[in-house]
């Protein structure tokens, strides 16, 4: 996981919107923590937090 914030840091050149999409075609979701920042993370590797969301 990390934030939106980190990874728009390290991967520039692109608009916020559409660096979420070049995250969810890479596979990533997004999930938000209880302070309400924007987190990603690859499904593969977090799909124990998908599970509860079907």
């Amino acid at each position: 996981m990390r934030s939106f914030e980190k990874i728009k840091h390290h991967i520039g050149g692109f608009t916020d919107d559409e660096l979420r999409q070049l995250l969810v075609r890479a596979g990533a979701v997004r999930f938000k923590d209880d302070g309400g920042e924007e987190l990603w993370g690859l499904r593969v590797r977090n799909q124990d937090r998908l599970n509860g969301l079907d």
